[in-house]
């Protein structure tokens, strides 16, 4: 087994000289866009750092495989990276900061190593397992517990359109009344809560929790939550899967409200 804080160190500069890529894009008003389907889309500078990144990991672990978000997915044997090289691309090709370059190294498929970077607002959110986890090199843990009365719950919706996803907005209706308020985005304020933008995070987007669909995404979350004290819990709602991250006892109280929905 390799030290994975000397390859955290080797990989920061990677993920620091990716961010520098996105930011001249986004000084220079580069967003070429092409359509991945009805909404979704993928700008050039997604390829190009994704391309870059990968090449880049490959020659710092080369015997690690890769799960990529734009290009083409080739997983190895026990070692993976997974590589979002712009997590929220509709923000950034509409000049909204609030996008995520993110970087995960999985061992069977859990994650050991993660970065989550912003390179507008410069923050670097770094978790290393059984390390702990850093914004800005900053160790960073779990807030001061709130009563759910006091709390701000974040929603990661996904799709909801349409009577499949009815059920969305019973859940949220459900635990957004025992709260102090709500905020909805695409996942972006999850790695925030040990700031205390906001105390829970919930996320209804997902099928099959870390499936390759979606690990790029979450994987990096995953880890730097836990490391920094909050847990996880994966909890079937009306025969959907919902994603929790907080702390074990808002975590218990709102599995038990939507187990009792």
């Amino acid at each position: 087994m390799f030290d994975l804080q000397s390859l955290a160190n080797d990989v920061k500069p990677r993920i620091l000289e990716a961010g520098e890529m996105i930011k001249d894009a986004w000084d220079n008003h580069q967003f070429v866009t092409h359509l991945k389907d009805e909404r979704d889309i993928v700008t050039e500078t997604d390829t190009e750092v994704e391309e870059y990144l990968r090449k880049a990991l490959y020659r710092i672990l080369p015997q690690a495989g890769f799960i990529v978000e734009e290009g083409k997915t080739e997983m190895l044997g026990e070692y993976n990276w997974t590589i979002d090289p712009i997590d929220g691309t509709k923000y950034f090709a509409t000049q909204v900061p609030l996008f995520f370059t993110q970087v995960a190294l999985l061992k069977n498929n859990e994650p050991i190593v993660s970065f989550i970077y912003n390179p507008v607002s410069k923050q670097m959110f770094q978790a290393i397992k059984g390390l702990g986890a850093s914004i800005n090199d900053v160790k960073v843990g779990k807030r001061e517990e709130l009563p759910l009365s006091s709390s701000i719950v974040h929603f990661d919706l996904g799709p909801t359109f349409g009577a499949i996803n009815e059920w969305k907005f019973e859940l949220f209706q459900s635990i957004s009344q025992l709260c102090y308020r709500t905020r909805v985005t695409a996942g972006y304020l999850a790695p925030y809560l040990p700031l205390g933008v906001v105390d829970i995070s919930i996320n209804t987007s997902i099928s099959t929790p870390y499936s390759n669909k979606n690990i790029t995404d979450l994987a990096p979350h995953k880890l730097f939550l836990l490391e920094s004290g909050y847990n996880e819990q994966l909890i079937d709602y009306k025969g959907h899967s919902v994603l929790i991250w907080a702390s074990k006892d808002k975590v218990k109280q709102v599995a038990k409200t939507l187990q009792n929905a």
